[in-house]
């Protein structure tokens, strides 16, 4: 037995560097009408190195590439960003935080991890905090990235979310079915949360344990 944390919203997804996948996600996000269900930000250009990683070539390339996904976000989102939800923020130096003090792990049943690539499958501390909270999730990485956490021995609740957005190779419907599959929870994922509150646990020991270590060396 353990103490769960009080949960007051559904979803989260955090987002700071504004890759053009995190654009995506929140466009989608909105298009499907589940702002109000997904606790989010994105802080767009509001700390320097995010409006220095506005002016990189990547950048430059990735809106030509997703040219329409970029002007729906110009023009229909842009006004309202950025969009935060503490003060974490408001401090101008760029932070890796580690921790998982934020609202959006602490308070949320679900989160919605945005990786720093989508194209490369590797991991950061993006996709280790949600399991470390304690919670559901769902994953924007690279193709294949729910099943290599599953080689690692993680449980990614396959009897109750549909993980099939992982293996579609096209950006954009890799995160609209994501999406989709919020929209598809949305009733029921408290529920969810609750009556896995012991498997979720277990997922919170073996990122600590020996075993995972183990793996991970290996892996690499």
């Amino acid at each position: 037995p353990f103490e769960e944390k009080p949960i007051t919203q559904k979803f989260s997804c955090l987002n700071s560097v504004p890759k053009i996948h995190r654009l995506i996600t929140l466009n989608k996000i909105y298009q499907y009408n589940l702002q109000d269900s997904v606790l989010h930000s994105f802080l767009w250009d509001k700390q320097e190195h995010n409006r220095n990683h506005l002016k990189t070539d990547y950048w430059k390339q990735d809106i030509i590439n997703y040219a329409d996904e970029y002007n729906y976000f110009s023009n229909t989102l842009k006004h309202i960003c950025p969009i935060t939800i503490d003060d974490n923020a408001d401090r101008n130096p760029y932070l890796n935080d580690h921790t998982v003090s934020s609202p959006a792990y602490n308070q949320t049943a679900l989160h919605v991890i945005t990786e720093s690539s989508f194209t490369r499958l590797f991991f950061t501390e993006k996709t280790w905090k949600p399991i470390y909270a304690k919670q559901l999730f769902l994953s924007i990485n690279a193709p294949g990235s729910i099943k290599k956490l599953e080689h690692f021995g993680f449980d990614v609740f396959r009897d109750f979310i549909d993980h099939s957005y992982d293996e579609e190779q096209d950006l954009v419907k890799r995160i609209t079915m994501c999406v989709q599959e919020i929209e598809r929870l949305n009733d029921n994922i408290m529920d969810i949360y609750h009556n896995t509150a012991q498997r979720r646990a277990a997922n919170f020991l073996h990122l600590q344990s020996d075993e995972f270590r183990n793996q991970v060396e290996i892996s690499i």
